[in-house]
């Protein structure tokens, strides 16, 4: 028993040293990995931190952009209804301009009545002129302004 289990000792002795060897450099390659990990797990984090942060940009962006197309909307509304006023005031001012121009036809018409009635007025004048002489007229003329 003395020497069988003395070496059969060492022999397992050795053996248990190279398996805590073995689970040693286990433990080190674990906590690398576990430590690599860690580092991916805190980049991760810091990307989805600032995913987070880009997605609340994001979201007052396209707030403010909803706000900006309603106050749109709303102007074009407006637009809209000062182009259907404009229309319809175009409308009356064509009709006006109508009634313009057959107004301006009747007076051009009652002109050229007129015209042709001063025409007839100074014929008649001189005819008038002619049948009572001009010193006549010229007496007559003068027996006015002294009354």
């Amino acid at each position: 028993m003395g020497k069988g289990t003395g070496s059969m000792s060492e022999d397992r002795l050795t053996h248990i040293e190279l398996m805590l060897t073995e689970l040693i450099r286990i433990t080190g390659n674990t906590n690398s990995i576990v430590e690599e990990l860690r580092l991916r797990v805190d980049n991760i984090e810091t990307a989805f931190l600032e995913l987070n942060s880009d997605v609340s940009t994001l979201k007052s962006d396209v707030a403010t952009l909803k706000s900006d197309v309603a106050i749109l909307k709303s102007d074009v509304t407006a637009l809209k209804s000062d182009v259907a006023t404009l229309k319809s005031d175009v409308a009356v001012l064509k009709s006006d301009v109508a009634t313009l121009k057959s107004d301006v036809a009747e007076l051009k018409a009652g002109q050229k009545r007129i015209e042709a009635d001063i025409e007839t007025i100074k014929e008649n004048h001189l005819s008038l002129f002619e049948m009572f002489g001009e010193h006549d007229v010229a007496i007559r003329n003068l027996r006015r302004r002294i009354v």
